[in-house]
């Protein structure tokens, strides 16, 4: 795991396994909303092309998104502007 890496895992709660996160991630374009749902890390772009859009259409439903992968495996960090923004609002 990278250093980027670490420090998003630090920098979520102990539960982030078992939690819902909703956030922006620069998959190489544009920043495109996520949901991160037990770890797993959804593409929401389909659904909604900007986080205010996502949460006002209410279609929080990760499986209505792009499983990307597990967080704790993806090659994303929060130390860098192009890396993960994730929020800290746990809804679970």
């Amino acid at each position: 795991m990278t250093d980027g890496q670490q420090a998003l895992i630090k920098a979520l709660p102990s539960h982030w396994c078992d939690a819902r996160f909703l956030g922006r991630i620069d998959l190489g374009g544009e920043p495109t909303p996520f949901l991160i749902d037990g770890g797993i890390v959804h593409d929401m772009a389909a659904v909604a092309p900007t986080v205010s859009a996502l949460v006002e259409s209410g279609q929080l439903d990760a499986t209505a998104g792009r499983a990307v992968g597990d967080l704790a495996d993806l090659a994303i960090g929060a130390t860098s502007p192009a890396g993960a923004s994730p929020t800290r609002k746990a809804t679970s």
